[in-house]
């Protein structure tokens, strides 16, 4: 007996062994087979890019059952959701009964464990959801996977899976919603749930609990909740048979504010039937002010409190989304005596009474009533009260409100921890409101109640990164058809600013968001721009020329205001002006300047503007700019598109009037861009005076002026035309001194110029230096034969090229009087000489094809040098987005999933942001590069002709 024993042992043991080594040795055997197919069997099926780090198949986990286990999975998006995450996890793990797997019948779950996961969902503005990933499958494929099989054939039945879940799992989750469309946003951070009891039962007992860390709720703009926690715990009993579950002691708890639930819920087909009861009971008042995200902050764990609150309700009756039926709800809150107040703050809010009732009618929504009969509360001695209800929501909404009392701001600042680090001043208001819905759309205002005032004083308000704000006095009367604004004494950082007038259709502005109206007359006697922007930080006031910004105003589209302004005086260093008036119209989101004057750099200034931000990626400028007796030098000191558009007027002096039209993208604080103006205008001087400028210098170092020379221009009357970065200057004629001359030409804001100046001097007027050398050019012409008779009046053309601080500049013989160069030297030497002359034009015409080969020369070393220094400012842009995309990565390694998850997002738009600025750098620089070539082509033709 004892040997027998001994031998089933051994056969035992032998066993156990053999599967041992087989649960060591097979997995391994056949891993990277089956991750493989997997994974290819995935991508196959999916929009999306799935990985698994590792899996495996262990006998040893959860003994004796198997365990089916995964590690390190994630699905990334493609296409409009390239890089995104949408799905991960640490770990997921399938626990088997060991008995289903060895068995015929099919493989049956016991528990279901899953360790970090994490989710972000979004749903873009058009409505595609980055969850949408499983690929369509073609009809042919869909038909043949669906087809019955041919007679006689029979069909190979796989292993069936069955659920005998006694636990389901999840650590740490964290989940992100994100629905453009609709203008929500739910961000769930470190949640856990376990779901415990026999789930294969008819009859069973299941256990629920979760906790999540961080709840923060969104919609519309409006933060419902703010990294508020979650807890829960549901008994349930469940008939699985019947489909019908009661819940025993069940709670949802939101911060300190616990909710109880009893009651069944009954599946009824798709529908489901409810009889649920939902309350707190008395308790206390601070567990209610715990889901307020403004209270719920540092501190609230000191925050004194009395009185009670209550909230009770049900929710009964059945829901059908075929029949579009909802229970009905009932909920009611009550507030009683309730008090608050915090240690290290003097003041208090108490006598604080709330009723509201909420009664959902979930068959007729119509019926469905809101009822807030009373709220009110006392603050340093002041009441306040108000009361709103609200019926027929859906056929035509009936609205009755009343806001009475007076605030303290100084006091309230006083009572609880708000951010200002100032607020004072006295708020009274008694206003009311009575009607429907279908009056306002109707415009019956006279049936229509809306009626009161509003009135405010002192008020101050400090707060980081704004200047400080003041109302000295405001008073508003309400009617139902308009709001006018009596009185507006408005203190911006010590600018003291008067506004008056009054406001139509706030009403159907307020419950419609239809168009509100105004006309207000603005005065001032100063506004200092530059000690309202000191207070701003420094980001949203810098100026970049090279790219569109983010801090663009954008104007709303549903505000028409008009503005009647008077400032007498304005300071944005280094500009100064005085005596500004003019319209200012806010309407369909442009922002529109009607006949505004003003004195500036001892001219007279008149604009008429319109900023269009209605297309918020391209907001534009159009003006017409009209300038009387402007100083060009303080013009090009002060501005920085003069400086850009007329770079060749530095080191002049005078006044001009000038008149432009023109257009251009707008950039930050609502700021043209200087390279996309586009325009026409004239420009007007008695005379221009040249006190420090490269080019002049250099003209008249190789013209041999002299000092003696005048250095004054008279007389200037021209036309230009500003495009491509680029001013284009129509010829015209002007006098420098006893010259006459004819200009035309362009330069760019890159600094480059390209001229050409057709000057005719007497010959009694010659200066010394360009007498020599015109004596020279006499002498050559006598060494090739040519007798030079110098005429009463010399014609040269001087052309002047390369950039305003290294001006190049060649002068010719001139023919401006349209005589061709054999015709110049006929009058110079008589008909005797025509064969000489013809010599003569043989070997200017040959060094003229030398100078035009030097300057395509000259314009191919500046094209490669352009690209070769884009290629390098890219490289340098590329490089920088890389480091900074590296270091949003490193900083959220240590910050969990879902910073990891945002910063990986983060830094994959900063790489594309770079890469796409360094491809638009190289491709300017090409096309810049491309017309320099063109330009020095058609100037090379030009010569040879």
């Amino acid at each position: 007996m004892k040997k027998a024993i001994r031998i089933i042992l051994r056969i035992v043991g032998s066993l156990l062994i053999v599967i041992l080594l087989a649960a060591l040795i097979i997995p391994p055997l056949f891993k990277e087979q089956i991750k493989e197919k997997v994974l290819n069997t995935a991508n196959d099926k999916l929009n999306a890019e799935l990985f698994i780090d590792d899996f495996g198949i262990s006998l040893l986990r959860n003994f004796p059952n198997l365990t089916f286990r995964l590690k390190n999975v994630s699905v990334t998006g493609k296409d409009r959701f390239e890089g995104d995450t949408l799905a991960g996890l640490k770990s997921f793990n399938l626990v088997f009964d060991i008995t289903s797997v060895l068995s015929k019948k099919g493989y049956r779950i016991k528990a279901i464990e899953i360790d970090r996961p994490l989710a972000n969902i979004i749903i873009t503005e058009d409505g595609r959801a980055n969850y949408d990933i499983v690929k369509e499958s073609p009809a042919d494929t869909l038909t043949r996977e669906t087809a019955s099989p041919e007679p006689g054939t029979k069909e190979k039945a796989g292993k069936e899976l069955s659920l005998t879940l006694n636990k389901f799992e999840i650590k740490d989750c964290s989940i992100s919603y994100t629905d453009k469309k609709g203008g929500m946003e739910a961000l769930i951070d470190e949640m856990s749930l376990l779901l415990k009891g026999n789930m294969t039962g008819d009859n069973t007992e299941l256990l629920l609990e979760m906790d999540a860390g961080a709840l923060t709720f969104i919609l519309g703009g409006v933060k419902y909740l703010k990294t508020a926690s979650l807890t829960s715990k549901f008994d349930i009993v469940a008939d699985m048979k019947d489909k019908r579950f009661e819940l025993r002691d069940n709670f949802l708890a939101i911060n300190d504010l616990k909710l109880n639930f009893d009651g069944a819920l009954q599946m009824d087909g798709p529908d489901i039937i409810t009889d649920m009861n939902i309350g707190t009971g008395d308790t206390q008042f601070k567990s209610l002010l715990s889901i307020v995200p403004a209270v719920y902050m540092k501190g609230y764990e000191d925050l004194e409190t009395g009185g009670s609150f209550s909230i009770s309700g049900n929710v009964k009756g059945r829901y059908s989304s075929a029949d579009s039926l909802l229970p009905d709800i009932m909920l009611e809150l009550l507030v009683k005596d309730g008090q608050l107040s915090y240690p290290d703050l003097p003041e208090s809010i108490s006598d604080i009474n709330l009723s509201a009732l909420v009664m959902l009618d979930g068959s007729i929504p119509d019926n469905t009533v809101v009822d807030l009969s009373d709220l009110n509360f006392t603050l340093a001695g002041n009441p306040f009260s108000m009361n709103m209800s609200l019926r027929t929501p859906v056929s035509d909404p009936e609205v009755e409100a009343q806001f009475s009392g007076s605030i303290d701001l100084e006091a309230l600042s006083s009572a609880l921890p708000l951010k200002p680090e100032k607020l004072a001043g006295m708020m009274e208001i008694d206003f009311g409101l009575q009607g429907k819905m279908s009056m306002i759309e109707k415009r019956d205002f006279d049936s229509f109640v809306a009626d009161g005032t509003l009135e405010i004083s002192e008020l101050a308000v400090m707060m980081n990164d704004i200047p400080p704000l003041g109302i000295g006095h405001a008073a508003f009367t309400f009617t139902p058809a308009y709001a006018s604004m009596n009185e507006f004494k408005l203190d911006v950082a010590g600018n003291m600013i008067d506004l008056s007038g009054r406001i139509e259709n706030y009403l159907p502005f307020v419950f419609q968001k239809e168009r509100i109206k105004g006309e207000l007359n603005l005065y001032s006697p100063f506004i200092d721009v530059d000690t309202i922007l000191s207070y701003l930080p420094a980001d949203t006031v810098e100026q970049r020329e090279d790219t569109l910004a983010i801090q663009t105003i954008r104007i709303p589209g549903n505000i028409d205001f008009k503005f009647i302004s008077v400032i007498d005086s304005l300071s944005y260093s280094p500009l100064v002006a005085s005596d500004i008036k003019g319209n200012i119209y806010i309407s369909e989101g442009a922002l529109i300047v009607e006949n505004t004057g003003l004195k500036t750099l001892g001219g007279d200034v008149k604009l008429n503007a319109e900023y269009d931000t209605a297309d918020s990626l391209n907001p534009r400028l159009q003006a017409d700019l009209s300038v009387e007796g402007l100083g060009i030098r303080p013009s090009f000191n002060t501005f920085n598109t003069v400086r850009k558009l007329a770079p060749v007027a530095d080191g002049m002096s005078g006044d001009i009037s000038m008149k432009f039209d023109f257009s251009a993208l707008l950039g930050e604080g609502m700021m043209p861009i200087v390279s996309t103006i586009q325009g026409k205008g004239t420009l007007l001087s008695d005379e221009i005076q040249l006190v420090s400028s490269p080019v002049y210098e250099k003209f008249s170092s190789v013209l041999q002026l002299g000092e003696n020379y005048t250095n004054t221009f008279k007389d200037l009357d021209l036309s230009f035309e500003v495009r491509d970065g680029r001013v284009h200057i129509e010829p015209f004629d002007t006098q420098l001194g006893d010259m006459k001359l004819t200009v035309g030409g362009d330069h760019g804001i890159d600094q480059t110029i390209n001229y050409l100046m057709e000057l005719e001097i007497p010959s009694s007027a010659l200066p010394p230096g360009m007498s020599d050398f015109l004596t020279g050019l006499a002498a050559s012409a006598a060494l090739m034969g040519i007798e030079y008779y110098q005429p009463e009046t010399i014609r040269l053309d001087v052309s002047i090229e390369g950039s305003v601080k290294d001006p190049r500049i060649r002068p010719s013989l001139g023919n401006s009087k349209g005589a061709s160069l054999k015709e110049t030297a006929k009058e110079a030497a008589g008909e005797l000489f025509e064969e000489k002359v013809e010599e003569v034009k043989e070997q200017v015409s040959g060094e003229l094809g030398e100078q035009a080969d030097k300057i395509i020369a000259e314009a191919q070393r500046k094209a490669d040098a352009l690209e070769e220094e884009a290629a390098r400012a890219a490289r340098k842009i590329r490089e920088e987005g890389e480091r900074g995309a590296q270091k949003l990565i490193d900083e959220a390694a240590s910050k969990g999933a879902l910073a990891k998850l945002a910063a990986d997002r983060a830094a994959q738009k900063l790489r594309s942001e770079a890469n796409e600025k360094a491809s638009l750098l190289e491709a300017e620089a090409k096309e810049q590069a491309e017309k320099i070539m063109e330009e020095a082509k058609a100037r090379a033709e030009q010569i040879k002709k």
